[in-house]
């Protein structure tokens, strides 16, 4: 689903055929680059209102991507208190990740500019909070490194075939 943000989110609805009880699973991918905080921020309030469109149709929630901004932009803000999710890593680490991204790119002349950053995310929330038919909350996380050993290569490499890290609940 597209909106003038041009805001692409990409759902699906799962229902288990032994409870009955549904799971949508939201997927996103926001603008790249720090100067289009604003962008993000009227892409997250796009997402915001889908998810609260197609909540009363889930029994949880579980929403994941590439949001291309840190914990501090207002975007992060959106997502965790209008739209009442949860972030999984933060549940488990007490905090996101250092970083989610790592990648040297070239600059102008000899310069490159690195970027170490956390910026992709695993949200989740019941739908409705007081509904104990389930258990949702994450209890672990796959282990992202704390550095990566050649300095030089950063991501991707053969090792870590993304820019990203890839984000691991269970």
């Amino acid at each position: 689903m597209l909106n003038k943000s041009n805001s692409p989110v990409v759902w699906i609805i799962v229902k288990d055929k032994n409870t009955d009880l549904k799971l949508g699973f939201f997927t996103t991918h926001l603008k790249a680059k720090e100067q289009y905080s604003k962008i993000r921020l009227g892409q997250v309030k796009h997402l915001a209102k889908v998810l609260d469109k197609l909540a009363p149709k889930c029994d949880a929630i579980i929403c994941s991507g590439d949001f291309n901004g840190e914990p501090s932009e207002p975007f992060y803000k959106v997502m965790t208190e209008q739209s009442r999710m949860k972030s999984s890593y933060k549940s488990v680490l007490s905090g996101e990740p250092n970083w989610t991204t790592w990648k040297i790119r070239p600059g102008i002349g000899n310069r490159n500019s690195e970027a170490r950053r956390c910026i992709d995310y695993v949200f989740y929330r019941k739908s409705d909070p007081n509904n104990d038919g389930f258990d949702l909350d994450p209890v672990q996380i796959l282990d992202l490194p704390h550095s990566l050993e050649n300095d030089k290569d950063k991501l991707p490499r053969n090792d870590y075939p993304s820019d990203h890290l890839s984000l691991v609940v269970r």
